[in-house]
């Protein structure tokens, strides 16, 4: 995606899937938006923007947010010539299903712990693969 200077900036791992699912709602938004991958191992990007981890969108007003599920609603209104996100959904409903989401979390991770190893920023050096074993063995 080419660079713009009035557009979102999102730092993320190829191989996350929350990344993922950020991109493809920033796609769906039909937003310009900036790409930048951070390699596997670096933490350090996350730590700067004032998070843990990673993926984090950067808006141009320099706002930031992560692309967990709870927060990802919150476009439809920071970006409301975009089509919408999901129709009104009452807030009880909307934290419910959050939390059942989040409950899948932990047995995503270990369906999926089996196939991220053909993203080429884990399997392309040794050493990104042996971090990778270690965070599913700590998970």
């Amino acid at each position: 995606m080419p660079e713009n200077t009035t557009g979102p900036t999102l730092y993320h791992h190829w191989s996350a899937v929350e990344g993922q699912m950020l991109r493809m709602v920033l796609g769906a938004k039909g937003l310009h938006w900036n790409d930048h991958p951070c390699a596997l191992r670096d933490q350090e990007s996350a730590f700067d923007l004032g998070f843990a981890e990673l993926p984090v969108l950067v808006h141009a007003d320099g706002q930031a947010q992560q692309g967990k599920l709870a927060e990802l609603a919150a476009l439809d209104a920071r970006y409301p010539d975009s089509p919408a996100l999901h129709s009104s959904i009452p807030a009880a409903e909307w934290e419910a299903f959050v939390q059942w989401r989040a409950g899948l979390t932990a047995l995503r991770d270990r369906l999926i712990a089996s196939v991220l190893p053909a993203y080429e920023e884990i399997c392309s050096d040794p050493e990104d693969m042996e971090f990778y074993r270690q965070e599913c063995e700590r998970r």
